[in-house]
């Protein structure tokens, strides 16, 4: 059982190591140009320009108004590039790895040759969300050992621990909307309609936690949307007990999506 399991893992990978570099470099992008944007923002004292806003405005986009953020490279990094960017963007990546291991291999035939095998069925989506979060951490690494290369070379204060919590907080999104994923294929074989339903869920928790700064009824459930714990993880540090609690939900959903796709017709 686990030997097929790493079997599918390692092969996905290796077939998908492309796409891997691919992501790992355009993140890296985005943060080596983040970090030498900060010299120049440092100058600008934007922290008494956001006292204009209203607090419930700040909150709502990851601002913690009760300190300063702008003023700091990790504040600075957190508000423009962890708040609202990556978090959005990075849920594609586990979403499609899953698809592509599960729906888009059935809409081809290719499950029908794997299934010939010893292989039950539960072990593919297991394998699919495995494969997901591996992939998942591969660019949250490039991310972090490539913001303290720019740090040091641009003279900027970014410690491991500031930078190592807040890519590492965007690990329960990703897993999140990876099990999703698995979920939805468990019920259907279309590739499009899990991609749909994962990336359309992680904008919904988001747009939770934005309406929350203005709607009571949304104040009341903030707590639902994962985007409200992942405020605090990367502002305040990470929430132990709450980052487990969601990686949890992930592998329930993980399970139920794989004993879903024991019980369906799987074919071309």
């Amino acid at each position: 059982m686990t030997r097929s399991i790493l079997v599918m893992v390692s092969q996905t990978l290796t077939v998908r190591r492309n796409s891997l570099i691919a992501w790992s470099v355009s993140l890296a992008a985005l943060v080596i140009m983040y970090v030498a944007l900060f010299p120049s923002i440092e100058k600008i004292d934007l922290d008494t320009l956001l006292e204009a806003y209203p607090k419930e405005l700040l909150r709502a986009f990851g601002f913690d108004e009760s300190k300063t953020q702008l003023d700091t490279a990790i504040g600075f990094l957190n508000t423009e590039l962890f708040g609202f960017i990556l978090p959005l963007a990075i849920v594609f990546l586990p979403t499609l790895v899953v698809v592509h291991m599960t729906s888009r291999a059935e809409e081809r035939g290719y499950l029908d040759a794997l299934f010939a095998a010893p292989i039950a069925r539960w072990h593919l989506i297991v394998a699919a969300v495995l494969t997901a979060t591996v992939a998942l951490a591969i660019p949250i690494a490039t991310m972090i050992v490539v913001a303290l290369g720019s740090a040091q070379l641009s003279g900027v204060d970014l410690t491991l621990g500031q930078i190592g919590g807040s890519a590492l907080s965007l690990l329960p999104i990703g897993a999140l909307a990876g099990s999703i994923a698995a979920l939805v294929v468990g019920a259907s074989r279309r590739h499009g309609v899990a991609i749909a339903v994962a990336a359309g869920m992680i904008v919904v928790f988001y747009l939770m936690n934005v309406l929350a700064g203005f709607l009571r009824f949304f104040d009341d459930i903030k707590t639902l949307s994962i985007f409200h714990h992942y405020t605090d993880w990367i502002n305040t540090g990470i929430n132990w007990p709450s980052f487990m609690a969601f990686l949890g939900v992930a592998a329930l959903l993980t399970v139920i999506g794989a004993a879903l796709f024991e019980r369906r017709d799987v074919g071309a």
